[in-house]
């Protein structure tokens, strides 16, 4: 097993989401090291914690119990972090919170709309998948990220790009689809513009 400290040793850092990857690691490890002993997996997954984080664990009475399994002290601390179970991975309140930051900061380059849509994709993926919110909810949520001079620009741009589309029906997030890809491209062109001293008059 690798020291504390060590660029192979397995962190968390108190967020949910990172928990079952940090139980991934450790389990990797212990196959590598053919470790069977419960007890001495129990120890090893708590070393790698910061001082506090530890004593909550060490607390735990699946950890004190030598009869307790270390599957069982796992289970017990996955409980501990709401959203560490992986079918609570995201939820809704997770995508309103990207979406309202990202319309309050306002996307001043390629690099942040890239960022934005790594987010937003992993959040809503997940969500469309288990049936949290439909298709049409992801798009509307996607384009209320946009600042209204976007939109506006946008908006202006789409109905020439295409000219057919219901108006009662939200634009698709810019993705595999012909139109998402044509709205995902107009909106890194308004990026192109807004970082050069021409944005403006394209604008206006």
């Amino acid at each position: 097993m690798p020291t504390c400290g060590d660029r192979n040793a397995p962190s968390f850092n108190q967020k949910a989401r990172e928990l079952p990857r940090y139980f991934d690691k450790l389990n990797h490890l212990f196959a590598r090291a053919q470790l069977m002993d419960d007890t001495a997996k129990k120890r090893h997954v708590v070393r790698y914690l910061d001082v506090a984080t530890a004593e909550e664990w060490e607390a735990r009475p699946e950890y004190k119990d030598p009869t307790k399994t270390y599957r069982k002290f796992q289970d017990a601390i996955v409980k501990l972090y709401p959203g560490a179970n992986e079918d609570r991975k995201y939820t809704i309140a997770d995508m309103d919170t990207l979406v309202g930051s990202r319309y309050r900061l306002g996307i001043a380059s390629s690099g942040e709309l890239s960022e934005f849509y790594r987010q937003f994709f992993a959040i809503t993926d997940f969500l469309v998948k288990k049936s949290r919110i439909s298709t049409r909810e992801r798009d509307i949520a996607f384009l209320r990220a946009f600042q209204d001079s976007l939109m506006n620009w946008v908006a202006t741009r789409v109905q020439i790009k295409l000219p057919d589309h219901d108006k009662e029906t939200p634009y698709p997030m810019a993705g595999p689809t012909q139109q998402g890809a044509q709205i995902a491209s107009l909106i890194q062109i308004y990026c192109f513009f807004l970082c050069s001293a021409n944005f403006a008059t394209v604008v206006m």
